[in-house]
């Protein structure tokens, strides 16, 4: 018996799965293109039933105005002699607030405060009510608007709306929360320093109950203690990443002496031979809450607050430092993370700085270039120039005339220096991501051009991201372009097409 072997042709078998290969990855990319188009669809429906929602919202505020005028129409018709007008209209306005909270299954409290904001909407401020109508801005954007510019004099109102309208329909109703509260304090015609001494004022702690034995505590502070309180939060917080006892004493959290993460009784704690790794599963919100309970009721581990100190950033012109702080026309400061703080508070903080840095511009390349000022002011030489606000008048210190930021090139390194880092941050103040709010000083600095393509280590080409954002920008199909003129202005792309332009809300000082 003869058995005979054939070989295959290979030759022939790998063309043909080239060729199935290729159709399968083209039917891949027909399916991906597919499901895009849907995708499309489906953002159009969202932002066309979002309009919906708004000029909805317009409409209630109408009706809830118009309720309002009813309830004051009777107030009128059916007030007895021994009623006053105001209690009769009081009364009345009660009576239709409950019909509606029961016609609507919510708080009498809530449409209470639904009418007067509608009221408030309709007659104080038609344009904002119109741009409701239209769908530019939601239900949130115009309750803010409300709830700043009714704060400051009549008189001011209508061209703050105008000011805030323009802010609102490019940004996200926290955001413009934000910004609100800042331009407030600089449009309103009293002085800062004046309402600042009036606010310290009603300075409080408070605890509000909450269920499953829990609490919450809000403190109403000076908001440059705040803002410190809140950093040394943060930073004991992340210290304590690396040591699992960071909670010793809380009540409900278990020992970490006892037990480990894989349930094995241990005198140490952990079952790990490697004193890098951490047995600590918190999150960094619980640190957080931690951190805070330790600050006040003792230390529960071994990042004592005394090793570690707040970091606060304020960005100043000149006059406000050197310049009399009781003139109306003295600038505020701006506290990173925050916004406008008093010229007083400006200069008691500069006063007794570690570091100081001076920012210039190049007229023609709006290159910020650092100078850092190295010896503190002693604060014996310090003179109070206010009784409230016992301010003083920073001395003259040694300085490195030196310029901090990289070499024109800024090819001589990739990492950014400290004092550059400092810079951007008090220029980003927040997550250059569009609507993001994550504050800069918790960011990540990238380079706009990336660095393995020839960009360069310089603020014009350096923006903060969150580390969310920043693997978005390299991991994804977003992109990233500047502005010709503002290179610092910065236009996201998303993988559909859509287009959003991120501003620093700081701009470099001339």
């Amino acid at each position: 018996m003869k058995v005979r072997f054939e070989t295959p042709d290979t030759g022939e078998e790998q063309a043909a799965a080239d060729a199935q290969a290729a159709a399968d990855a083209r039917a891949v990319v027909s399916e991906l293109g597919l499901l895009d188009l849907h995708l499309d669809s489906v953002i159009e429906h969202v932002t066309a039933y979002r309009d919906v929602i708004a000029k909805a919202e317009a409409g209630i505020a109408r009706c809830l105005a118009e309720a309002a005028e009813i309830a004051d129409a009777r107030a009128r018709l059916a007030r007895p002699e021994s009623v006053s007008r105001s209690d009769a209209r009081a009364r009345e306005r009660q009576l239709v607030a409950t019909e509606i909270a029961t016609a609507t299954r919510q708080s009498e409290r809530t449409v209470t405060t639904c009418i007067t904001d509608s009221e408030t909407l309709i007659t104080r401020f038609p344009t904002t009510l119109a741009a409701l109508d239209a769908g530019q801005i939601t239900v949130q954007h115009a309750r803010h608007l409300i709830n700043h510019a009714t704060t400051i004099p009549v008189e001011a109102q209508a061209a703050f709306e105008e000011q805030l309208l323009a802010v609102a329909v490019e940004t996200t109703p926290y955001r413009f929360d934000d910004t609100a509260r800042r331009l407030r304090e600089t449009a309103h015609p009293e002085s800062i320093t004046t309402r600042t001494q009036s606010a310290v004022e009603k300075r409080t702690v408070f605890i509000e109950p909450t269920c499953d034995g829990m609490a919450t505590l809000t403190a109403h502070l000076p908001a440059i203690h705040a803002i410190a309180i809140d950093d040394l939060i943060d930073k004991i917080a992340r210290a304590s990443r690396t040591n699992p006892y960071g909670h010793l004493g809380r009540p409900g959290l278990p020992d970490p002496t006892t037990t480990t993460s894989t349930g094995t009784t241990t005198g140490t704690g952990t079952s790990s031979t490697d004193p890098t790794i951490s047995t600590d599963h918190r999150t960094h919100l619980q640190r957080r809450a931690d951190a805070f309970t330790d600050l006040l009721l003792g230390p529960g581990n071994p990042a004592h607050p005394a090793t570690i100190t707040a970091s606060v950033i304020i960005t100043a012109p000149a006059t406000t430092i050197t310049g009399n702080p009781d003139h109306p026309n003295t600038p505020p400061g701006l506290l990173h993370g925050y916004g406008p703080i008093d010229p007083h508070t400006t200069r008691t903080t500069a006063a007794t700085a570690p570091t100081h840095l001076r920012v210039t511009t190049h007229p023609t390349t709006g290159e910020p270039t650092l100078t850092r000022h190295r010896k503190p002011p002693t604060p014996t030489n310090l003179t109070p120039t206010h009784p409230k606000h016992p301010t003083a008048t920073p001395q003259p210190a040694e300085t490195d005339t030196t310029p901090t930021t990289p070499a024109p090139t800024g090819r001589e390194r990739y990492s950014a220096p400290n004092d550059l880092r400092l810079l951007l941050a008090t220029l980003d103040e927040t997550c250059r991501f569009p609507h993001c709010t994550r504050r800069a000083n918790r960011c990540e600095l990238d380079h706009t051009h990336d660095w393995a393509k020839g960009g360069t280590t310089t603020p014009n080409n350096l923006h903060h991201l969150c580390t969310k954002h920043h693997h978005l920008k390299h991991q994804t199909n977003w992109t990233i372009t500047t502005h010709p003129n503002h290179p610092r202005h910065l236009t996201w792309t998303s993988p559909h097409g859509r287009t959003h332009t991120t501003k620093p809300p700081n701009p470099p000082p001339t």
